[in-house]
């Protein structure tokens, strides 16, 4: 879902509904699709980000019976669906930059183009 829901107690057990699209998928689709330049966005790279935020599912997301990886890895998970978006992209030919041949060449290239905030230090 899109729309932030509180969570649900269903049978004693919490449930949190997950805001895959505007948390996961938009943000890493759009990130992937700028740094690689793509002339555009067919939906087979949206397939390639949902599957790469499936396949961010860890140990702890698995043992809450969650379908969506916890907020708190939003940007290892972002860097992944743009991981799997540039590599969709450039496979299905709207690439005009090309970032690496492999998962982790892809993943090097975006994790060094991002923008990470900066605190300014009190010293």
């Amino acid at each position: 879902s899109g729309t932030w829901f509180p969570p649900v107690e269903v049978e004693g057990r919490t449930f949190a509904a997950g805001q895959v699209n505007n948390v996961y998928i938009f943000p890493g689709v759009s990130f992937g699709a700028v740094c690689c330049q793509a002339s555009s966005i067919p939906e087979g790279l949206f397939l390639s980000a949902a599957e790469a935020v499936v396949g961010s599912l860890d140990a702890e997301d698995l043992a809450a019976d969650s379908v969506v990886p916890r907020r708190d890895r939003i940007r290892e998970v972002s860097l992944d669906v743009a991981t799997a978006v540039v590599l969709a992209a450039q496979k299905a030919g709207v690439a005009g930059r090309h970032l690496g041949k492999s998962w982790e060449e892809v993943k090097t290239a975006l994790a060094r183009l991002r923008w990470t905030p900066r605190l300014p230090s009190s010293g």
